[in-house]
């Protein structure tokens, strides 16, 4: 104790000394650590390396022959299924490449031509429309005048899909079931001025299937946003509402005619109510001919037998009103960025 308080200096430093020694013993220990584990994760990349090299990912000519057959058969592809989607048939071709009116007059006169042939073919196909019916362009025909210059081209690719539509519905029609048109819409075009409505008097008359006033009785209708296929840049879409009175067959050669995809046209929306209080769905039939009976004597009476012999269908025959809406799409072909020399 003595030789501590003596020279305290000298056994300072012996402690600092030793404590020196503990840490750096210490920090040897923890660094011998982690240079192992830093040796373990350098063999590990170096092996994952050795990994990529023999895989030979590197851009050479093999790589380069690949990437470019992947990519052409990808573009052969794409280019298929966008054959597809225009449609199969040569009306799609000429609805996409007609050319439309230079002037709101000359679309005007188109619109009219339209609705008096729309007319003659209903009347040839016993077709039965609503009197002074315009077939979804009323609004033009009652203000005389055409679509303003920047709608002209889509309001004129909507009155060719309306006509291929009006005609494929014709075409099925049954004299013995005969078709009632109600109700003709299209969605209004966007952009420019709004167009004007349709006259209320040449709207489908009342009576029973009739739609009511408030259900697209003029030229436009709104469909759901939510199942359109529009998508801005990529998809172009119009939407189209067909409402007519008939039987069940008519409704089903309607839809198989549409999905023969002739035009890229797709069924968006079916609805069926009776159309006059009845049940709705099957064909007009006969009741069966009486059965035979070997022994006349035994036989009830006649009203009797009709009641027996009747066969209830498992469907009511009946009118239904029938709502179709469809939607056209027409892709967008894509920009191609202007690149420099």
């Amino acid at each position: 104790m003595a030789r501590l308080k003596s020279h305290p200096v000298f056994f300072v430093l012996i402690i600092i000394l030793f404590l020196a020694i503990v840490g750096a013993g210490t920090l040897l220990f923890a660094m011998r650590g982690i240079n192992a584990s830093t040796q373990a994760e350098i063999s590990r990349k170096e092996a994952t390396l050795q990994g990529f090299a023999r895989k030979n990912p590197f851009p050479d000519a093999t790589n380069a022959k690949a990437v470019e057959d992947d990519l052409e058969r990808l573009t052969g592809l794409l280019e298929t299924y966008r054959n597809e989607l225009r449609g199969r048939g040569s009306v799609a071709a000429e609805i996409l490449a007609a050319a439309p009116p230079a002037e709101p007059t000359q679309a005007l006169f188109s619109i009219v031509q339209y609705v008096d042939d729309m007319r003659k073919q209903a009347d040839a196909a016993g077709v039965r429309t609503p009197a002074n019916f315009q077939f979804g362009f009323g609004s033009y025909i009652a203000n005389r005048q055409g679509p303003p210059q920047e709608q002209i081209a889509a309001v004129d690719r909507q009155r060719l899909v309306s006509m291929h539509l009006l005609k494929s519905l014709f075409a099925l029609n049954d004299p013995r079931q005969p078709i009632e048109l109600l109700s003709f819409n299209r969605e209004q075009v966007s952009g420019g001025a709004p167009q004007a409505a349709a006259p209320k008097g040449g709207g489908p008359r009342s009576g029973p299937g009739a739609p009511s006033p408030t259900d697209g009785a003029g030229d436009f209708f709104t469909m759901d946003s939510r199942i359109s296929s529009r998508t801005p840049g990529f998809v172009e879409a119009t939407a189209f509402r067909i409402n007519f009175v008939g039987y069940t067959q008519a409704l089903r050669k309607f839809l198989n005619e549409l999905a023969t995809f002739q035009v890229p046209v797709v069924v968006r929306g079916v609805e069926v109510v009776p159309a006059a209080g009845g049940q709705p769905g099957g064909n007009p039939q006969s009741p069966p001919p009486p059965r035979p009976s070997g022994f006349r004597i035994f036989e009830p009476a006649p009203e009797e037998a009709a009641k027996a012999n009747a066969a209830v269908p498992l469907v009511q025959p009946g009118l239904s009103r029938f709502t179709v809406i469809v939607e056209f799409i027409n892709l967008v072909e894509p920009a191609v960025a202007a690149t420099q020399p």
